[in-house]
């Protein structure tokens, strides 16, 4: 019994029967539905068309690109732990050199003295 165009639209209500009523005969999406909230309507809609081998074609891209996502990520992650780690050490060495206690070296660091103390011990024996 919903008969407004899309010019009549004004509620959200109105938008919601009008996209639901007319998606099958939509070849774009309509100036009065660019809300975000359509957006996963016409993203399922548009799933919804395709056949079985370009659904699961679609869910294979998907799955690749995910893993490469979580690839990238992770490897940032890692590299960045990785930056931390060796900028730490270097400010422990730099603060050791400055003549700074371990106590003080652990505080502004943000590491235990056991590690501080490790770090000292490590760098004696590259150094040999």
């Amino acid at each position: 019994k919903f008969n407004k165009t899309e010019e009549q639209l004004e509620t959200m209500f109105d938008k919601w029967l009008y996209a639901l009523k007319s998606l099958p005969k939509f070849q774009s999406r309509p100036a009065k539905l660019q809300e975000r909230v359509f957006s996963r309507l016409f993203k399922v809609a548009e799933l919804a068309k395709f056949t079985p081998e370009e659904a699961v074609s679609y869910e294979d891209s998907l799955k690749a690109y995910r893993d490469n996502i979580n690839t990238l990520n992770t490897a940032m992650r890692e590299a960045t732990e990785k930056g931390m780690a060796k900028g730490k050490i270097e400010i422990i060495l730099h603060a050791h050199n400055k003549g700074f206690s371990l106590a003080q070296i652990a505080d502004f660091s943000g590491v235990a003295i056991d590690f501080v103390e490790k770090v000292l011990q490590d760098n004696k024996r590259s150094a040999v």
